[in-house]
């Protein structure tokens, strides 16, 4: 895991088409066209902690607090689905 990772701050990008459940990329190469974004309750909750001011860590602390998870399970499942948005280009490092 990336060293420093929960100090960081993400922002939702703003050429996004985002609804409860679907995230489309819209932005960048046509493949991710071809790539959505289901999100499950854990994968909502975060995209809605997601807003250019909350550290990493802050969001996976309000994970802890609200979900039902073992901490190192928490730290590698919202690694991994942070780092798919940025990937499909979704969100951005502030």
């Amino acid at each position: 895991m990336d060293e420093g990772f929960f100090d960081k701050v993400f922002s939702q990008n703003e050429n996004i088409v985002a609804g409860e459940i679907f995230l489309v990329p819209i932005k960048g190469k046509l493949a991710h066209m071809n790539r959505l974004f289901a999100l499950s309750p854990l994968g909502t909750y975060i995209w809605a902690q997601i807003n250019g001011r909350r550290k990493m860590e802050t969001v996976l602390q309000a994970i802890l607090n609200k979900f039902e998870v073992d901490g190192e399970v928490a730290e590698r499942d919202c690694f991994e689905f942070i780092n798919q948005l940025i990937g499909a280009e979704l969100i951005v490092e502030v």
